[in-house]
This record gives C-alpha cells, structure tokens and sequence, in this order.
C-alpha cells in the first residue's frame, strides 16, 4: 500500500514539476524573476549534490519571493519529506493552500501526504470538502462522500438569531460553537473554504439592511467537518417600486449581441466592417476596441472590449475617459439603474459591479448565458437547468422557474417575458408573474430582439421580420439573412450573412437598406430621428396576421 501511495506522489510531483516549468518560462519572459529562479536553481543545484539542508533553504527563500506560485512550495515540501520531516512538508502545503487555493495537483500532492502518513480520515475529508468546492470538475466529491461514510457526524454551525426577516441591524452568533472549532462563511453565495471569513466568537457576524445569505462550515478540533449550512437574512423593507423601476435594462438589443443602440440623440454601433470598432452616427469612430453588448447610461457608454479578453469599460459618448471597470472576462453585459451586471467567462455566474465597478457581487450561482432586468426582477436562461427559464431578485433570492425547456432571448414587455423556445423555434411568452407560456410566432425564430412594442427577429429560412408583440401583422424587413440584430431609433443594424457578415442597416419601416460604411456614416447624414414605435405601422395592421405568419415559416 505504502509502495502504491508513493508512486501515486511521485506521478504528482512529475506534473506539478512540468507546471513549475511553464511558471519558470513565463517568469524568464516576461522579466519577473526578482531572485525567485536564481533560488530555484540554487536549490536544484544543491539537491542535484545531496546537500538537502542548503536545497530546503533556498527553495524556502523562493517561497517568500513568489508566495503566489507553487513552485518553490513543492520543491520545498518534497525537500522536507526527503530529510523525513513529513510534518514540515504537510504543514507548509497547508499553509499554501490556505492563501492561494487555486491548484488541483497542489491538492492532490497533499492529500497523497496525508495518505503516506496516516493522517486522520477526519483531516482527509476536511481537505477533500475543500477541494470538492473549488473544483467541482475534479472526482473530489466522491471521493469526500466514499469518506464520510467512515466519520463521525458533525453538527452544523446553529444560528441566533435564527433566520428570517428583521426591522433593524443585527449581530447573529453560532450557540454551538465550542473551543477549538473553526467555522468558516461567506455572505455572499459563495461555497465557503478554509481561505473564506474565520468566524470570530467575540464579534460575531454583522447583518447589514437588504438581504444576506450567510454559508457556513464548520470543523472540529479534531478535524471532523460538518455539512454546509445556509441562513437567509432580510433587514428593513427593501427597495421602493419607484427604485426597483430604475433596475430595468438600459438596452433592448443586449440579448442579441449589442451591436447598437440610440443615445436619445446619436446612434451609436460596434462597425464589424471595421474591426468591430465603436463609432457613432453622428461622430464617426470612437475607439479601435473590440466593442460588443454596448449600453449607455449617465452619458458613458459600457461595453465588452474583446481586444482585451472581454473586460468590461465604459466610456464617454465623445471617446474621451475610456476605462476598464471590471478585470473578469464577461459573456454578456447589462446596464440597469446603478449597476452593471454581466455573465462571468470563467465559471458562468451572473455578477454585478456598481458602474466604476466596485462592490463586486455574484448573483446567481447557476451558469447562466443570457438575461435581461425589468423592474428589479433579473429574467435569465439557467444553463445548469437544462436552458430553462428562470428569474430572481436583484440580490438572487427568491429563484424560481418561468418556463422549461431551453429558452433563449428573454425579453420583458408590458408584463410578459418573451423568448425564444428552442425546441421549435417559436417565439413564446410567459406572464412575468408566472403562468402558461404561450406561443406569439409559431416557428422558424432563430433570435429576436423586442423594441417600442414591436418584435424584430431572423427567420431561420432567411430574412428579418417584424411583428406586433402579439404575433400580429408580421412583415418582412429584408431579403437577406441577417442576425445580431439590434434597433437604434428607427433604423436596424444586422450582420448580412448574404454579405460576407458585413454590417448593415435599413429602416425599421424595411426600406432604405445599405451596408454600413467601414468608415462610418458620411459626414451629411444626421443621426437618425425618433420613430415612435409602440404600435406597428397602419400599413402592417391590414390582412391576416395568421396568413402572413404563415408565409414565412418552413
């Protein structure tokens, strides 16, 4: 067994050298030694010649240069159990793990320590847990269940006061907390760990106005683990209606893309026939970046740079104080009263910035990859349930189920939430209350975007269409294939894909229809006017609307 376990370390040690290879390369490069690669090497030197003392020095030295790599923590760790000092080793992994969790060899190499030295099954599954919570992909979960099964139970953290609803501020404590534990939480949703807030008996936890979900573990002096435990607490009254209002999309076209949008008197658009640069029609090019899901308020413009691993920024309507306000990649980008929420690239979640972003928060947990805001209720596709419809609070309480299936584009208009049902390609619509879906355009939707009363969507045989929020008195826009669509005043912006994907425009009315030019609008156009667009045009309203839905689907 003792003879499995160590070629099972050794295997680790081998990939995690090979990962320490790449950091050393990438250290060399880009000209960030600081003496940390002069250690290492020292190091191997003296390990190379047996001179174990001088080797665990300077690779201790290392650790201190670079306390975020792992590198010099190994080196160093497998230095110590090379001088039979297993407990030195294990304790400086822990130490590493408590501040940088972020490695699944860095977890595997201690939990094969923990193994070759019979460390309690107790501590074992303490370290499996914490594993099994940042890397979900991994099989520590089933591992830490396989184990369980061999512990002794731990009572969950016990709340006073206990959950629920309260008029002021207050402090909750745990009444089963016991000298020598130690209970780990998080207030914001997130799963805790050894590296997340350490419980303090004497202060307790403050419990601030609006809505706190408290996450708790909690571990025993003798390294017993207890269940995660979540307490929901709701202080004060919350957001007024005439406050959760202002929550509501600052633009219609970001479920498509947000290749444009109408500022009250320009237009602005993200010029795929020039880069995807941001220009306006007023001003011509704005910036060279790589603008996608544009949205405006308070006289700035917040975008999706792709030229830089999709940040987010904002910047003024004249190009000037461009900045980047968010470090995490985003999917897609909203913009609602006075915060920007956005689909996090890295694990999926939705988050939320206040508009220079700070106060980083994560809303939903679930992996979502569309959503729209309407008056404080967040309407989303909830990929880890299968695409179904769902929607919560602005602080992402109160989850429920819309509508099933797989369900794309949601849109929010006077009461219903309207998407696009992929299992048929129909536009449907759902009360925002919750209710029956039902049907608007029977089929052949592939995206859609909903403005001033009316729908615009891409017919999947081809064309762009508009009807009434009711499925009524459709009629088509244009001839070519177009997607990404997006309304600005009363023109559409879409990508051709007749046309190479070049940009285009045409009216919302459907004539007028161009290429947008790769070097903006000529200097003579004026921005385009406001069309008053809460009801279809007269001349839509006459025929049967049965008989033209049913001229375009296939």
């Amino acid at each position: 067994m003792r003879q499995k376990t160590f070629i099972k370390l050794t295997a680790w040690l081998l990939a995690i050298a090979i990962n320490g290879l790449i950091v050393v390369v990438y250290l060399n490069v880009k000209g960030l030694d600081g003496g940390f690669l002069t250690q290492i090497e020292k190091g191997d030197a003296s390990l190379e010649s047996g001179d174990l003392e001088s080797a665990l020095k300077h690779y201790l030295k290392a650790v201190s240069i670079a306390p975020d790599s792992p590198l010099a923590y190994l080196n160093a760790s497998a230095t110590y159990v090379s001088l039979g000092d297993s407990e030195s080793a294990m304790a400086l992994m822990e130490e590493y793990l408590a501040t940088s969790p972020h490695s699944v060899e860095s977890y595997e190499y201690l939990l094969s320590l923990y193994e070759q030295n019979n460390v309690s099954p107790q501590k074992q599954f303490a370290l499996l847990s914490e594993a099994a919570l940042l890397f979900p992909d991994a099989a520590f979960a089933d591992r830490a269940g396989e184990l369980k099964l061999q512990l002794a139970e731990v009572d969950a953290p016990l709340l006073t006061p206990e959950p629920g609803s309260y008029e002021d501020t207050l402090k909750v404590t745990i009444s089963n907390y016991e000298e020598g534990d130690e209970i780990f939480y998080t207030d914001n949703g997130d799963q805790p760990t050894r590296a997340s807030t350490r419980y303090d008996p004497d202060k307790g936890i403050s419990i601030k106005k609006g809505k706190t979900q408290l996450t708790l573990i909690r571990y025993t002096a003798e390294g017993d683990v207890s269940d995660v435990v979540q307490a929901l607490y709701s202080v004060g009254e919350g957001l007024s209606e005439e406050q959760l209002r202002a929550y509501t999309a600052a633009s219609p076209n970001v479920v498509t893309g947000g290749v444009a949008l109408f500022g009250g008197t320009d237009s602005y658009y993200s010029n795929l026939n020039d880069g995807s640069a941001l220009y306006s029609a007023a001003q011509g090019r704005i910036l060279t970046d790589k603008v996608s899901y544009l949205n405006m308020t308070g006289g700035r413009l917040y975008y999706v740079n792709a030229s830089d691993g999709g940040r987010v920024y904002r910047v003024k309507t004249d190009g000037s104080e461009r900045e980047r306000i968010v470090s995490d990649g985003a999917g897609m980008l909203q913009v609602a009263g006075d915060r920007v929420f956005y689909q996090s690239k890295d694990d999926g979640g939705l988050y939320s910035a206040a508009l220079d972003g700070s106060g980083k928060l994560r809303i939903v947990k679930d992996r979502v990859s569309c959503f729209t805001l309407s008056n404080g209720v967040i309407y989303y596709r909830n990929d880890s349930e299968g695409g179904a419809l769902w929607c919560c609070s602005l602080d992402g309480f109160d989850a429920r189920l819309l509508a099933e299936g797989s369900c794309n584009y949601p849109a929010v208009s006077d009461g219903f939430v309207y998407y696009v049902n992929a299992s048929d390609d129909s536009i449907c619509r759902v009360p925002t209350q919750g209710g029956d879906p039902e049907t608007v355009v029977s089929s052949g939707v592939s995206e859609f975007v909903l403005s001033g009363g009316n729908l615009y969507y891409r017919s999947t045989s081809g064309g762009v269409f508009r009807c009434s929020t009711s499925g009524s008195s459709s009629t088509r826009l244009t001839q070519d294939d177009g997607g990404k669509l997006a309304v600005a005043g009363s023109t559409l912006y879409f990508v051709n894909y007749d046309d190479g994907s070049s940009l285009y425009m045409v009216s919302t009315s459907g004539g007028n229809q161009r290429e947008v030019p790769a070097g903006g609008m000529p200097q003579t156009e004026d921005p385009p006017a406001v069309q008053d667009e809460t009801q279809p045009d007269s001349q839509e309203e006459t025929g049967s609307p049965e008989g033209q839905t049913a001229g375009i689907e296939q």
